[in-house]
């Protein structure tokens, strides 16, 4: 975050970031990807929130 609160995200700390959903295991990387594609979207970044319960991550993203 620099000195006017924007908020960069330059990368990755785990190369092949994943996510449980259900009994599945989701890659980040392939859906943002297909989503780059869609004229509209300029960037987007796929995360996981753990949610505690028995079906997995929750997968958040923020689009540009």
């Amino acid at each position: 975050m620099d000195e006017d609160n924007d908020l960069y995200i330059v990368g990755r700390i785990a190369k092949e970031e994943r996510f449980k959903v259900q009994a599945d295991v989701v890659y980040a990387q392939p859906i943002e990807d297909v989503m780059k594609k869609y004229e509209p979207i300029k960037d987007i970044v796929i995360i996981g929130r753990p949610t505690g319960s028995t079906h997995g991550d929750e997968i958040v993203y923020c689009v540009m």
